[in-house]
Parts: structure tokens; C-alpha cells; sequence
């Protein structure tokens, strides 16, 4: 039978390494943390372009596993069919690539048509200064032939241009959503930053 004093040290010993395995562990959890979102992919310095609606601030992307959003931020995005600057259009555009596949989304508003993107859904958010088009991966792939793999395609690239233009109603045999002619590029951006397809982001998909 072994002496008390020896259990006791025995059970001390069992103790101490159990907090050491405890504390090893702790520290494991610690260190994995959550991946930090991607914000602003694409980002540049207001100024210099007389209307605020086609200044670019930035260009952002995101996507999960149904869809894609694409964001342009402006210095100052006036109300569709309010902008003094520009009355008879705008356009916004922002190109990246997936998978070295490139893709283009395009966005236009004019006093003379209603606001429209040329592939996915066009919103203006006046409150936060941006643009944005939502695009479903499904669209992505049958119609511009790009599929997007989720958590594995990368997306990069990135062009950003706005532009003034002339934005007319829909016609018949029209290319887009109705008539169009640019008259002039306001501003463009460019960015090598990489966005892995369905990771963290500053941008809420499909909004």
C-alpha cells in the first residue's frame, strides 16, 4: 500500500497536467478565429470628377452559395432621374474576373427609361452612396458562362467605370433594356486584390 503522501503527489501530478492540456487547448481555440471579412476590394480617392455620382469611393464584391453582389460606391449617389449633373443618364460598371473567366456588370439609369442592369437585379441605395447588382451563380454560369465554385473560385481583376450617357426607352430589337449611347467616361479604378468566392464580407449578398 502506498504512503498518502505519494497519492497525494501522484494525484497533484494528474492535476497539474490536466490544466497544462486544458490551457494547450484554450489556446488552440483562441487562435482560431473567425476569418476577417473583405471590405472595399477596389478602393480610391474622391475628388475630381464634377459629378458625385460617378466619383468612385470603391467597388466591393461577395457571394455565397446561390448568388453574387457586386457594389459600387460614390462619393454622393443622387435619386434616379434627379442627378442635375447628368439628366439624361449614368452608368455604372464593374468588371472583374472568376477563375480567369471575366465578367462585366452593367448598370444605367436615365430621365428618359427606368433604371436597369444588363444581367442581374440593379439597386440604388442613396442612404449609403452605392450601386449594386445582384446576380444569381446560376445566371453566372448559363448566361456568361462563368461558374462560380463556392469557396474555391477566385475573383479578381477588378475594373471599376462610371460614365455619362444617354439612356433612352426601350425599343424594339435594342440591344439592352432601351436605347443607349455614352457620351463620355467620368471615372475608372482598377485593383489586383483577390476575393475568394464565398467568403466573409463587408457586403451583404442579394441586397
Amino acid at each position: 500500500m502506498q504512503p498518502r503522501a505519494s497519492i497525494v503527489r501522484v494525484a497533484a501530478a494528474f492535476t497539474a497536467a490536466a490544466m497544462v492540456v486544458s490551457a494547450g487547448m484554450a489556446s488552440a481555440a483562441v487562435k482560431k478565429k473567425a476569418p476577417k471579412p473583405s471590405c472595399k476590394i477596389v478602393a480610391a480617392k474622391p475628388g475630381g470628377i464634377s459629378d458625385q455620382s460617378l466619383d468612385i469611393v470603391y467597388g466591393d464584391v461577395a457571394s455565397d452559395a446561390k448568388n453574387l453582389t457586386a457594389v459600387i460606391g460614390v462619393a454622393k449617389l443622387i435619386a434616379s432621374g434627379q442627378d442635375s449633373d447628368n439628366r439624361l443618364g449614368r452608368e455604372w460598371d464593374i468588371s472583374f474576373t472568376i477563375d480567369g473567366k471575366q465578367v462585366t456588370l452593367q448598370s444605367y439609369d436615365g430621365a428618359l427609361a427606368s433604371s436597369f442592369a444588363a444581367n442581374g437585379t440593379l439597386s440604388f441605395d442613396t442612404k449609403n452612396n452605392q450601386v449594386r447588382v445582384t446576380i444569381s451563380l446560376a445566371d453566372l454560369a448559363n448566361k456568361l458562362n462563368a461558374p462560380v465554385r463556392n469557396k474555391a473560385s477566385v475573383i479578381t481583376n477588378f475594373v471599376v467605370n462610371t460614365a455619362t450617357t444617354i439612356v433612352g426607352p426601350a425599343v424594339p430589337g435594342a440591344l439592352r433594356a432601351g436605347t443607349y449611347y455614352q457620351t463620355g467616361q467620368a471615372d475608372r479604378v482598377l485593383s489586383s486584390a483577390k476575393y475568394t468566392a464565398g467568403s466573409p464580407s463587408c457586403v451583404k449578398v442579394g441586397s
